[in-house]
């Protein structure tokens, strides 16, 4: 138990969970929850991200919201484009 870093500690719940738990116990910190929850969310979202099709997100996002309910058909598909266009370079 000397290099009790927080990475180490990451990796020992998954190496050696017993052993994580007990340096978590005698010395707990109040962002290493925190930055798991965060690091798991980003790799969900990646991971939903780079499957889902953007432009059908966008507007399901869009027929969703309280502002897109106020939307046209012609005003949603022209938001879907403006969005999926690729930037000028």
């Amino acid at each position: 138990m000397a290099n009790t870093s927080l990475i180490s500690t990451a990796i020992n719940l998954l190496v050696s969970p017993s052993e994580a738990f007990t340096v978590i116990k005698e010395r707990p910190s109040p962002f290493f929850p925190l930055i798991l929850i965060l690091v798991g969310l980003v790799c969900v979202w990646n991971l939903y991200i780079n499957q889902v099709d953007v432009a059908w997100f966008i507007e399901e996002q869009l027929r969703a919201s309280p502002q897109g309910a106020e939307m046209s058909e012609a005003q949603i598909q022209e938001a879907v484009g403006f969005s999926s266009a690729s930037p000028a370079i």
